[in-house]
C-alpha cells in the first residue's frame, strides 16, 4: 500500500526523515520477516548423515521410545510430541490444542524428560 501511495521521486525524502510513512515501511519490513520466520522449515536428510547402527537399531529405538511414550506420557504429551514430530509449530500446537505456547513449551519439555529417563538420554535423542 506504502509503495503504491508514495511517488518514487518521494522515497528517499521518506526514508531518510523520522515520518509516519517511514515508520509503516519499517513495521512492514518486519511483519514480512517475521512471517518468513515464523513458517515451517522443512529440510531433507542428508545422505551422508552417519548411520548409528543401522535400520534394524533405529526401529528398536522408536520401538522403545514408543513403549515408554505409552507408559510413562499423558496423552497431552504424546500428542504435543507428536505434532511437534510432524513439524508443527509450538503456536500451532498450542492452537490445536487450546493450551497457551507456554504450557505446550513446558510440556513438551517435561515429556522429553520423562522419555530420557525411561529409555536413557541417547535414545530419546
Amino acid at each position: 500500500r506504502l509503495m503504491q501511495r508514495i511517488p518514487v521521486n518521494q522515497w528517499e525524502k521518506v526514508l531518510s526523515q523520522d515520518s509516519d510513512e517511514r515508520r509503516e515501511f519499517v513495521r512492514a519490513i518486519d511483519a514480512a520477516k517475521k512471517r518468513c520466520q515464523r513458517t515451517r522449515k522443512w529440510a531433507p536428510l542428508n545422505e551422508d548423515v552417519y548411520d548409528r547402527g543401522g535400520r534394524s537399531d533405529i526401529a528398536e529405538r522408536r520401538e522403545q521410545l514408543n513403549k515408554a511414550a505409552s507408559e510413562v506420557l499423558s496423552d497431552r504429551q504424546k500428542r504435543i510430541l507428536q505434532m511437534s514430530i510432524e513439524g508443527y509449530s509450538v503456536q500451532e500446537v498450542a492452537d490445536a490444542l487450546t493450551m497457551s505456547p507456554e504450557r505446550v513449551s513446558d510440556e513438551k519439555y517435561k515429556a522429553i524428560r520423562k522419555l530420557r529417563r525411561e529409555v536413557g538420554a541417547e535414545a530419546a535423542v
